[in-house]
Formats: structure tokens, C-alpha cells, sequence
């Protein structure tokens, strides 16, 4: 309805706004809250005005804005204010709002969202626009500053349109340029409203309202220059009116770099004149803005227009609007420069000087950081230095706070004074680039002995970082090179081992420590030299490079043993084999060396056969003795110590004794116990070695030797047994053979058994085979057996002998009920053929009977049955009657 009336009033040319008439009252509640002056009323128009915004009021008309701005009450004002305020991040309009609002803000947030980061209460939509129109344009006739420039900061904003917005792009322009034109009317009048709205409206703009943009100057560089947003069109007027270098034309902005460089200086905003008469204005904007371009424009027309103004400032009017002002604000730059023109240098109050150090500005100390200190008399940097430490309560604390001043006074002190604690102190801050600038320049004077007193006092173990540690190492050794020779030694290098924990700057301070130790003034011996060459992590490799150089440079001098060079070879390979060193030390001292031999191999072989010795090291210690030291070991080693190679589990170990067997054919030595080792060997080029060999002797061996060469689990090897078992002519093959392979606890030599038996069957005795066969726990063994017992004559001894058999075969399921079958039926058969045969089968099968399942009871049950009714005097649990 309000828009309606709106379009009406336009079209009709109706300044219903010069009436002042307010048409509605506030509701009750405000207007009650007004009437008793209650301060609460502000935050209940806030909140009405949220609430409004979210369609949850009775209140459908915006009218109450209207009376709100006619409403002369200061509560009412200052109300007003707060909700025609742009609010640029979220977080500042919810904070707005009673707590109990903010989380259903924090949900409707875009209510209020009309651009970019531009939040309002006063959203202009179809129940608010025609309000804040009148609004704005009641203000602007009556120069009402702060309720005119909360609404031009509105339209000089990039607004996002969306269904709830009532305002068109060309009304918010046509706005926009208004507002600019009522500014513009004012100057070319000569009214102080100008400055006095410009500066209201000027202080609205925020953080976000300029931004740097790259230009490229004529050398194609890229500069960074600070301006409005394009389309602000207002602020552009106000600060840029006259510029020769910034223009705004159809929405396009235009920068000449060049022309901005050389009128950096000059006065381009509009009307300087009038801003010249308001020099306080000025100074307000220079205090309260946030914007860079209009603190610089304010700063410069300030001392442009008014340098007596600037004059009569005094440090107290500078000082503390400085302390109440942020870190990043941009006002403080211009304070802290009118502050440091009053610090006469010639004659510099110390006093003061020291105050504004203590807690001051950020800004503010940097400046007076930044002074000219070969100005000052040493006595004033001598009272100055004095005064931070009693303001600072220690040298330490007073060194941070101006540590340029620190190193001048140190440097005035001269040699007769100085103090070389206070270096060394200093050596431990963070200003180490101060700290290196003083010491190059001051080493002339030091001498030799206070040099060595700060690198020793700079390398004692404290809790400080190693970067900054190897950064001073560095320095030494390029300033102080012959010093720090003389001082550095192994103890600082194995402090140092215990704290590094391996890191890349630890063991830059070491590697530096390292390459400047003197041997004649600090000597050292090759084992701190293996010792550091061990817990150098596999990636330094720079660092164990020099350590090897320097263990092979005169490993006599050093004190290099044989235990020493078994222990390098002997260390585990993540901690870097020293294969590498002992092998260039054989090529480059190998005169020295050769003596040693004899007993380095022996310690060797014992740790390379040592069960104990993890395998990577035994297979270095192996590569070692099979490369370099061939020819040695094959003269030296004897043989028993080969020998005990082919008892080695390790396959590595069996394959070196065969290597060395063969050089030194000697393979006639071998025994069927090696041999056997090897034909049993995982490796199958060593199983291949050890038959070839075998074929040699396997003529020499008892049967036990056989079955135990024939019992293995590589097929190669077992084949090849049987097929020699096979080739054996009758008088070798002997039932004990046969029996020692059918008690295999593989199937396939158990099979090749009963061959072999069925084979040589003349020779063996059918019952023996029987018995032996039925002490077998394999299935297969134990059908054999039955199989035998079939053709056999039974007695009852015989049987009483094999109860045992039988009992395990009843008791089988599954698998071994064929065997349960075939038994039942032999003792069928042969049970009746005598009384002592058929009580032979009922005393085995009695206590059976009771244990088996329904089949094997009826079963049992009726093969007892046949021998009573055989041999009725027969004693057993069956009774026939009848």
C-alpha cells in the first residue's frame, strides 16, 4: 500500500514530507517507554524493527519510522540512528539486538541484507521505502547531518536486488546523485554544512569501503594504489573533485599513475576553502575514521590549510587519542609524526623519551626506534639506556624494547668499559640481526679470548631452537673462523647428539661443529668418530661423508682397531652400513691392514655364524668376506668352521660353506649329516648340490639315514629318494627300510611303502608287515594292514595281540567306517573257526557293544550271537534262550 502511495505522490508532485505531520504514534509500548524517559527504549525499537522486518508484528505499516524521525526526544534520535545504520559485517547488526534475538537473526540474517556486506534495520521494501525517501529528503532540507548521511552511505553502496527490495537500480542512482548535488549546492554557497554533512557522511564510510588496486606504471611494474570502490560516487566527489589523476565517467574508473605520482602532494577534494575553516573537522576525521584515503586527504589538507592548528597541538592532545586508537587504524600515522617533531634530537628529553617506549602506541615505538642515533651524546644514550631498564626491570627486557639502542650504547662503551656479558646476553634474543651487525662491527676491538667466551657461552646446552643455534654457528665460522677452530671439540658435539633427536637442524649445528674441530688442539679418536658416523640418520649423507673422510685420513693416528672395524660392520643397516668405510679403508691402507687380517676375520665369521647376529648384518658381514677378503678367507679359515656352515639354518650361511667346499674340493670330507643339511636346504640350487653330491656316499648309508633323506618336504628331493629307492637291488632293500618308510607321516611315501612291500613281498614276513603296519595312525596304513590280515593265519595270541588295532578301528566314524566294516567281517570270519577264536572275539568286542551306535550294536550283537550259538559253552554278555 505504501508503495502505491508512493508512485501516486510522485506522479502527482506531492511533498507530503514538508508537512511534518506524523499521521501515526509509535505503538504503545515504545511510546509509553519514551513517555518515562525509559533508556530501555532503544533497544526496543531495535528490537520492534527486527521484528517488524520479519513480518511478526501487528504493525503492517512502515508509518511508525515517520513518527519515530518527527519525534523530537533525544531517546527517539538516538534510536533512529541505530536503525537507519549500514551495518557492514553481520555480527555487527546482531550485536544490535537483545541476546534473546540473535540466534533467530543469525537465521534471517538476509532480512536485512540489501549489498555487498551491507546490512541494515531500515530496509528500503515496500513498507519502509516511501518513509526513509521522506525521510531523507526532510533531512536534506533541513540539514539534519546525521540522519541525511546514514541515508546518502546508504545509496553510495553496490546494492544486490532481490524481491524484497522496493528501490530500482535509476531511483537508487538518481539518489546517489542527489546526495551530491545537495553537498555541491551547500560549497558553491560557501556554507559551513558542507563540511559539517560531508564530515557526517565521510565518517560512515568503513574498512571495506576503498580497496589497492595493481596499476602497471610505464616500466609495465605493477604499483599498488589506494581508491574508492567503483561505484561510490559520492566519496569520489568529496575527495576527488578536482583530481588530475582519478575520474568516474559512465561507471568506468580511470587511473593515470604517472600524473598521481607527481601531484601526490596537491589538494584535489572538493571546496579546500571550506575545509580550511574547519580545521577541527579535520582533525575529527583524522581521529575517528577507518578509511586510508580520507585520513590522507584529512592529514594533508590539515597541514596544507591549517599548519598553526597542527602547531599548537599539544603532546598530551596527541598522545592520548593516540593509545585509545587500534592496531590498524590509519589516523595514528599522522599522530605519531606531529608526536615525533616535538622529540628535539639535539637536546632529547629522556624522560619523556622512555614514557612513550612504555606502553605506547605500536606505531608510536617504531618511529622513535627508527631515529638517528649517532645524533645523541653518549651520555644521553648512557641516561636513556638506564632509564628503559628501570622501566623494564632488567637489561634483558630493556634490549627488546630498543635493541638498536642497546648495540649503540654497548658500542660507545669502549674496550676499557665493556661489558661482555651483556654480548653474551644478547646473543640469546630474538634481534639477532642487530646482534650480528654490532659483532661484525666490533671485531676489531674484541679480542681472540672474548670472542672464544661468546661462541662457547652461544654452544652451552639451553633450551633454545637449533635453527637459531646453526644461524650463529654460521656467522662464526664466516666472521670468526680461526676462534671458533680453536674452541669447537667432541664434547659439544655429543651434547649436542642427546638433544637433536635427528632433526635436519640439529644436525646442521653438528656438521658445522664438525668441519671446524682441530685434531692438535682438540684431539679425538676413531671411535667417537664411529660413534657420531652411527646416529647420523642414513639421509644426512653430507655429514656422514665427512666423518668417513676424516676416519680414513689416519685411522693409525685415531687409534682404529679390529673390535672397532667389526663393530662398524656389524651395525645395523638403518643406522648406515660400514661397509663403504671399511672397504676404502682396505683400498687406501691396505699395507696397514693386511696383518689385522687373520683376527678381523675371525671376529667376523663368529658374528656372521652367531644365531643371535640379526640376518642383514650376517649377510653384510658374508658380502664382505666373500668379496674383498676371498682369497684370505680361503686360505685362513679352517675347516671346521666350514663344516659348521652346513648346521646353519640360514640358507645364505649353507650356500657360503658349498661356495667354499667346492674351491676347495673338498667335498670327500663332506658327511651324510652335511649333506643331509643341504639335500633339506630351502634353497633349490644348494638341495641340487647336496643329491649331486649325496649320489656319491648314499651307498655307505643305513637304512635310518635313508627314510630320514626320503622323509622331507621339497618334492625334488623326495622323488629323487624314491626313484633311487627304486633302482636299490633286492639284497638292499630290507623290511626295516620298508617299515621305517610306511611309518612316514607323508601319504605319498606311505603309498610308495606298500608298493615296495607288494614289490619285495617273498622277503617279508606277512605277519611282522601286519603289525607293523597296524601301529600306524594313518587310515591308509592302517586299511594295509587289513589288507595283510586277510591272507593271513589267525591264532588267538595273534589276535589278542592286535585287540588294540581293532579297538581303534570301532571306534571310528565318518572316513573309517569302511575299515569298521571290513574288520566286523573278518572277525565274522574268523571268529567261529574255533572256542578260542570265538572267545577271543567276544571278550574284544563285549565292552564295544556298549559304546556303539544302533548299527554297530546290532552288528556286534549278532556276530556274538553266531559263536554262542557255535560254541554254546562259550562265556560271554550274550544269553540265548528257547
Amino acid at each position: 500500500m505504501e508503495l502505491e502511495q508512493a508512485q501516486k505522490e510522485r506522479e502527482e508532485k506531492i511533498a507530503w514530507w514538508r508537512e511534518a505531520d506524523a499521521c501515526v504514534q509509535l505503538p504503545p509500548e515504545l511510546q509509553e517507554c519514551l513517555e518515562r524517559n525509559d533508556p530501555s527504549f532503544v533497544s526496543k525499537v531495535i528490537q520492534f524493527a527486527f521484528l517488524f522486518l520479519n513480518g511478526e508484528t501487528e504493525e503492517k505499516s512502515g508509518a511508525w519510522l515517520w513518527a519515530l524521525y518527527l519525534n523530537p526526544h533525544p531517546l527517539a534520535q538516538e534510536g533512529l540512528l541505530k536503525i537507519l545504520t549500514t551495518y557492514r559485517f553481520k555480527w555487527n547488526l546482531v550485536r544490535q539486538l537483545p541476546f534473546l534475538l540473535r540466534e533467530k537473526a543469525w537465521k534471517n540474517i538476509d532480512q536485512f541484507y540489501y549489498g555487498s556486506s551491507s546490512y541494515t534495520l531500515a530496509f528500503p521494501n515496500e513498507q519502509l521505502f516511501r518513509y526513509l525517501k521522506g525521510i531523507y529528503k526532510r533531512s536534506e532540507e533541513k540539514r539534519e547531518a546525521a540522519v541525511w548521511a546514514r541515508l546518502a552511505y546508504m545509496w553510495d553502496h553496490r546494492f544486490h536486488y532481490h524481491e524484497r527490495m522496493a528501490l530500482s537500480p535509476n531511483t537508487k542512482r538518481y539518489l546517489q546523485r542527489r546526495a551530491w548535488r545537495t553537498l555541491r549546492r551547500l560549497g558553491e554557497q560557501g556554507s559551513d554544512d558542507y563540511v559539517h554533512m560531508a564530515t557526517e557522511l565521510l565518517l560512515l564510510y568503513g574498512t571495506n569501503d576503498d580497496h589497492y588496486i595493481g596499476i602497471r606504471d610505464q616500466n609495465r611494474r605493477y604499483e599498488m594504489v589506494n581508491v574508492p570502490l567503483f561505484y561510490q560516487q559520492i566519496i569520489y566527489q568529496i575527495l576527488y573533485r578536482h583530481s588530475p589523476y582519478l575520474s568516474f565517467v559512465g561507471g568506468k574508473r580511470t587511473i593515470d599513475l604517472e600524473k598521481m605520482k607527481k601531484s601526490a602532494n596537491e589538494r584535489v577534494e572538493a571546496f579546500p576553502e571550506l575545509w580550511d575553516r574547519h580545521p577541527e573537522k579535520l582533525f575529527r576525521l583524522i581521529l575517528e575514521s577507518r578509511v586510508k584515503i580520507i585520513v590522507d586527504f584529512a592529514s594533508r589538507a590539515l597541514r596544507q590549510g591549517n599548519p598553526s592548528f597542527t602547531a599548537q597541538l599539544s603532546l598530551d592532545d596527541l598522545l592520548q587519542p593516540l593509545q585509545e586508537m587500534g592496531y590498524s587504524q590509519p589516523g595514528a600515522d599522522f599522530l605519531v609524526e606531529e608526536i615525533f617533531r616535538r622529540l628535539d634530537l639535539e637536546r632529547l628529553d629522556t624522560d619523556l623519551t622512555a614514557r612513550l617506549l612504555y606502553r605506547s602506541h605500536y606505531k608510536l615505538v617504531a618511529k622513535i626506534k627508527g631515529m638517528d642515533l649517532s645524533r645523541l651524546s653518549f651520555a644521553t644514550l648512557q641516561d636513556l639506556y638506564q632509564k628503559l631498564v628501570s622501566l623494564y626491570n632488567s637489561h634483558e627486557q630493556a634490549r627488546y624494547v630498543w635493541p638498536q639502542l642497546f648495540f649503540e650504547y654497548l658500542r660507545r662503551m669502549g674496550e676499557d668499559q665493556f661489558d661482555i656479558t651483556l654480548i653474551a646476553d644478547a646473543l640469546h634474543s630474538s634481534n639477532r640481526s642487530f646482534v650480528r651487525t654490532f659483532l661484525k662491527q666490533s671485531s676489531d676491538w674484541l679480542t681472540a679470548e672474548q670472542k672464544k667466551y661468546l661462541i662457547k657461552d652461544r654452544v652451552k646446552i639451553r633450551n633454545y631452537s637449533f635453527w637459531d643455534l646453526q644461524y650463529w654457528l654460521k656467522f662464526f665460522k664466516m666472521h670468526w673462523a680461526n676462534e671458533f677452530r680453536e674452541v669447537a671439540s667432541f664434547e659439544w658435539i655429543h651434547s649436542l647428539l642427546r638433544l637433536s633427536g635427528g632433526t635436519v637442524s640439529g644436525l646442521g649445528c653438528i656438521e658445522l661443529i664438525f668441519n671446524h674441530i682441530d685434531f692438535s688442539t682438540h684431539p679425538y679418536t676413531a671411535r667417537e668418530l664411529m660413534a657420531l658416523h652411527q646416529q647420523i640418520p642414513y639421509y644426512y649423507t653430507d655429514l656422514r661423508r665427512k666423518v668417513e673422510e676424516r676416519l680414513l685420513e689416519d685411522p693409525i693416528r685415531l687409534g682404529l682397531d679390529v673390535s672397532m672395524m667389526v663393530d662398524l660392520l656389524c651395525r645395523p643397516l638403518e643406522n648406515g652400513s660400514g661397509l663403504d668405510v671399511i672397504q676404502k679403508l682396505y683400498r687406501t691402507h691396505r699395507e696397514w691392514l693386511e696383518p689385522k687380517l687373520p683376527q678381523l676375520i675371525d671376529q667376523l665369521w663368529g658374528k656372521m655364524v652367531d644365531p643371535e647376529t640379526d640376518d642383514s648384518i650376517s649377510q653384510n658381514i658374508l658380502e664382505w668376506l666373500d668379496g674383498y677378503l676371498w682369497n684370505e678367507v680361503m686360505k685362513q679359515v679352517p675347516l671346521d668352521k666350514v663344516w659348521a656352515l652346513f648346521r646353519q639354518e640360514r640358507a645364505y650361511l649353507l650356500e657360503f660353506g658349498v661356495k667354499i667346499i667346492n674351491e676347495r674340493n673338498l667335498v670327500h670330507t663332506l658327511t651324510l649329516d652335511d649333506l643331509h643339511l643341504l639335500v633339506h636346504s630351502r634353497v633349490a640350487r644348494l638341495r641340487q648340490i647336496g643329491r649331486d653330491w649325496l649320489i656319491k656316499v648314499i651307498d655307505k648309508a643305513e637304512e635310518d639315514r635313508l627314510v630320514a633323506l626320503t622323509e622331507t618336504d621339497w618334492d625334488d628331493t623326495r622323488h629323487w629318494m624314491m626313484g633311487y629307492l627304486r633302482s636299490l637291488s633286492e639284497e638292499k632293500v630290507t623290511p626295516t627300510l620298508i617299515y621305517g618308510l610306511l611309518d612316514s607321516s607323508r601319504a605319498d611315501i606311505q603309498q610308495f611303502a606298500m608298493e615296495m612291500a607288494e614289490i619285495y613281498r617273498k622277503r617279508m614276513d606277512p605277519i611282522q608287515l601286519m603289525l607293523r603296519a597296524s601301529e600306524s595312525p594313518h587310515l591308509a596304513v592302517q586299511a594295509f594292514a587289513l589288507e595283510l590280515a586277510e591272507k593271513i593265519a589267525w591264532e588267538p595270541a595273534l589276535l589278542k595281540q592286535m585287540t588294540y588295532f581293532f579297538r581303534t578301528i570301532f571306534f571310528y566314524v565318518g572316513k573309517g567306517r569302511k575299515l569298521k566294516r571290513q574288520a566286523l567281517a573278518l572277525l565274522s570270519r574268523i571268529g567261529p573257526t574255533s572256542l578260542e577264536m570265538a572267545q577271543a572275539v567276544s571278550e574284544m568286542l563285549s565292552d564295544i557293544a556298549y559304546t556303539s551306535g544302533k548299527k554297530d550294536f546290532a552288528d556286534i550283537l549278532s556276530l556274538l550271537t553266531k559263536c554262542k550259538r557255535a560254541y554254546p559253552e562259550l562265556t560271554t554278555v550274550v544269553q540265548i534262550r528257547g
